[in-house]
């Protein structure tokens, strides 16, 4: 039984866009000022779905999804608590956040992977290539100094990966999770990140921030991957010389 073939691409991306409504709903402050606390029910759905989606991937793209909960559950705890960047309803991390970060990038490797996308991955380049330098324009115009900041990491990020369609796509999901998440009270950024800066609710350059954080994780695996293919899992090679083996040989 493979669940890939028994799910589909589509029927996964599909349950993305759902999820993002109900469990964002579900831990909105609509919710709350009603008298229902909801974020009990987003912590349990999203972690399942989790689970769902990356059966749905490729054994060799499963190691980097789930290594994006601890490495976003870190990046949460220093954007969030520490910097003050944004702030959840309760002001501390929900559980289920995490686990929607790798949720977020199962899908965006699904969809970049998709073969409607691969056929037509010149064109929707173009088209969102243009989308982003719009929404920067618009930065500029709306003194969203935080997404000004991000535009040069975003460039260097396409340039390295001449233009990767997976971080493009990556940018529209998060545009999507992002909105919706602040429409429904989840989360607020704050307008002045840093004491020095300016942004939008949300800022319009936000994705960068998961664009980046993607380029990390997916050097992070392929690191790991290294390690368990050269040396194994009881090898007692250290760190740092496995460390500069690998970036040697990737360099």
């Amino acid at each position: 039984f493979e669940p890939k073939r028994f799910l589909g691409k589509r029927v996964l991306f599909v349950g993305f866009i759902a999820l993002v409504i109900v469990a964002l709903l579900a831990d909105s402050k609509l919710l709350l000022n009603a008298g229902v606390n909801g974020q009990p029910f987003a912590n349990l759905i999203v972690p399942l779905f989790l689970i769902l989606i990356i059966a749905g991937l490729e054994p060799n793209q499963r190691l980097t999804a789930l290594l994006v909960v601890p490495v976003t559950a870190l990046g949460e705890l220093i954007l969030s608590i520490l910097l003050r960047l944004y702030i959840y309803k309760f002001e501390a991390v929900p559980f289920y956040v995490p686990f929607g970060h790798a949720v977020l990038f199962s899908t965006a490797l699904l969809v970049s992977n998709s073969a409607l996308v691969l056929r037509n991955e010149d064109a929707l380049r173009r088209i969102l290539l243009a989308m982003y330098a719009a929404l920067f324009g618009i930065a500029l115009l709306a003194n969203d100094s935080l997404s000004i900041v991000f535009a040069l990491p975003f460039a260097l990020v396409l340039y390295r990966s001449r233009g990767k369609l997976f971080y493009l796509i990556m940018g529209v999901l998060v545009l999507y999770i992002e909105w919706t998440g602040v429409i429904l009270g989840c989360w607020r950024w704050s307008a002045t990140p840093l004491g020095v800066l300016h942004a939008l609710n949300p800022p319009l350059g936000v994705f960068v921030i998961y664009v980046v954080g993607d380029t990390l994780i997916l050097r992070l695996s392929q690191f790991t991957g290294f390690l368990l293919k050269h040396f194994g899992t009881r090898s007692k090679i250290s760190f740092a010389p496995a460390l500069l083996l690998w970036l040697g040989l990737n360099s």
